[in-house]
């Protein structure tokens, strides 16, 4: 779901404030729904660690047991007395992962597209290029499209297109803002290019895509 790829973009970042504002944001959307069943909120935090601390200890293969520190997390997740300290808990249980992760990350490579993926997810909202962030981490621009390429498994292009995708099917879903101002909110310039990347990738075009989540019963 959008939650999932959201947070999958910003959790192999390792940027703990990245992550909590992620969070904060998926909190906020939901808060209409979940408000009237407190019972609720524990449900969303509790889903957000076993994803996280799932997806983390995939992306990143350490010595450390990640997954056996979930019911313990969880545990904790359910002692919590209000929202802000369940949230405060969350963060802080995901910023312990991330801290051994980080002592885990030896390669230089991977600490260059780190930086790297940082800066897109910080700036994917204007033209970038992969010379600004090659100059941003100090590496040759041609050496870093090998390395990101490597690394990730795809090319920067990819990367940026499906961080600005991710962002675009958010607002789709959680907004009643029109395609063009989506557009110009997560990057491009022109709609009309916007709306041929996002049938590419997604296989229709964003009105399109709007019309299916909120008619989900028509589907077949």
């Amino acid at each position: 779901n959008s939650e999932e790829v959201r947070l999958s973009s910003v959790l192999e970042t390792l940027d703990l404030k990245m992550v909590s504002d992620c969070m904060d944001a998926i909190f906020e959307e939901k808060k209409e729904i979940i408000q009237p069943y407190p019972y609720l909120y524990y449900e969303l935090a509790r889903s957000i660690a076993v994803f996280s601390f799932e997806y983390l200890e995939q992306k990143f293969p350490t010595n450390e047991n990640i997954g056996a520190m979930l019911p313990s997390v969880c545990a904790d997740i359910g002692r919590c007395t209000s929202k802000t300290a369940l949230k405060t808990c969350l963060i802080q249980k995901i910023a312990d992962v991330i801290s051994i992760l980080e002592n885990s990350v030896t390669q230089k490579g991977n600490n260059y597209i780190f930086a790297a993926k940082r800066y897109i997810l910080n700036h994917y909202t204007r033209k970038i290029s992969i010379r600004e962030i090659a100059e941003h981490v100090h590496l040759n621009h041609q050496y870093l499209c090998v390395l990101f390429k490597s690394e990730t498994g795809e090319s920067f292009v990819d990367y940026l297109t499906n961080v600005r995708l991710s962002a675009a099917v958010a607002l789709l879903q959680n907004t009643e803002d029109n395609i063009e101002t989506i557009a110009t909110a997560v990057g491009y310039r022109d709609a009309k290019y916007f709306s041929r990347v996002f049938k590419n990738k997604i296989g229709v075009i964003p009105s399109a895509y709007r019309k299916m989540i909120q008619n989900p019963q028509k589907e077949g």
